[in-house]
């Protein structure tokens, strides 16, 4: 897999156009025949921006097409490492995207965190460089039992095999008396992550089927209570994984500081009615993380996994770009918001093919 490294920083839109148009100047006067790309082989660029958030929309992609070939590429299902102190994220669902030849496009990456202790990445910085990432099928195989995992995982003793939510293989009831640093060690812990996220979406589905779980008791019947569900249960792992720990302690914490802030009020003031309520909703919360967590253990890993992640194809014939380019720059107005986005497969372009 070829990825072109993530844009670092972001240049004032007047600076960029005006080297832009130096650029298309120098172009137009030596009358460059300008070669086509031999293909589509890892030439687009990407930046990752976090949003803010824990659950849901996580990451914005930007993607950035420098070529006079349209390209066609899918993102998904893969594990985002931590980076600078924020969260790290698995993206479980696909997204096939079509770039436009010296054009860019943005996809909205939803996902789950997988971090309990950091903090999400502020919107607008910059997440980990999609380098970095790692999809499904470039990760280590998932662990089995009876076979060691690896150098990268570390045994535990005094393994706590009774609690409901202590690890296991993979779709068994094999105890998994290892830990892992995942930020350290992303390619060997990838697959681990994507699959217990994926299976606590099927648990938590599978347990609403069956009537097993009443989320109106929670007091919480939006329609956000799957992912805030799901999430809990993935931190539930997650924590475990890395040696951390979130157990129902830490979960009525979390859950009091969200209620403190909802009701702005400190907890001790609360009128004693609220207190027995919260105490109600933590108790039954709790026990539905543990019965999704407990279920999904038992769910097999599903084998359909794409191997096209970050796979670029062309999407349709080549452009001109002296009869595009000009039209396309003088069509940005440098004071607006984005501008330097949308000038940016230009200026890449320039670099690329001028002297």
């Amino acid at each position: 897999m070829k990825h072109t490294f993530t844009l670092s920083s972001r240049v004032a839109a007047p600076n960029i156009r005006t080297r832009v148009m130096a650029g298309l100047f120098l172009l137009v006067w030596q009358s460059l025949l300008l070669a086509q790309p031999a293909g589509p082989t890892g030439q687009l660029h990407y930046q990752a921006r976090g949003t803010g958030r824990t659950t849901g929309h996580v990451i914005t992609l930007h993607i950035y097409n420098p070529t006079t070939i349209p390209l066609r590429t899918t993102v998904g299902d893969c594990f985002i490492p931590s980076a600078a102190g924020y969260q790290g994220y698995v993206i479980l669902k696909t997204s096939t995207v079509e770039v436009p030849a010296l054009g860019a496009a943005q996809l909205e990456l939803t996902g789950y965190c997988t971090n309990v202790q950091r903090p999400a990445i502020p919107d607008g910085e910059s997440a980990t460089a999609v380098s970095k990432w790692v999809p499904w099928t470039n990760a280590a195989p998932l662990p089995k039992p009876g076979s060691n995992p690896g150098a990268a995982f570390i045994p535990v003793e005094n393994f706590p095999s009774s609690d409901p939510l202590s690890l296991t293989f993979p779709g068994t009831q094999t105890a998994f008396p290892y830990r892992i640093d995942f930020n350290r060690h992303p390619y060997e812990s990838a697959r681990l992550l994507l699959h217990a996220a994926a299976v606590a979406e099927q648990a938590y589905d599978q347990l609403m089927h069956d009537g097993l779980l009443q989320p109106g008791r929670w007091g919480r019947t939006d329609a956000g209570i799957r992912e805030q569900l799901v999430q809990q249960a993935f931190w539930a792992y997650t924590a475990q994984l890395e040696g951390a720990g979130y157990g129902k302690q830490a979960f009525a914490s979390q859950f009091t500081e969200e209620a403190e802030q909802e009701l702005n009020q400190a907890q001790q003031d609360f009128p004693p009615e609220t207190q027995q309520q919260l105490d109600r909703q933590v108790q039954d919360v709790w026990a539905s993380i543990s019965l999704v967590g407990a279920s999904a253990k038992l769910i097999a890993p599903d084998q359909a996994h794409s191997d096209a992640i970050f796979q670029e194809t062309s999407a349709g014939p080549a452009v001109d770009p002296l009869k595009m380019l000009p039209d396309q720059i003088n069509a940005v107005d440098p004071a607006q918001d984005g501008a330097d986005r949308q000038l940016l497969p230009a200026l890449l372009f320039f670099q690329k093919n001028t002297p």
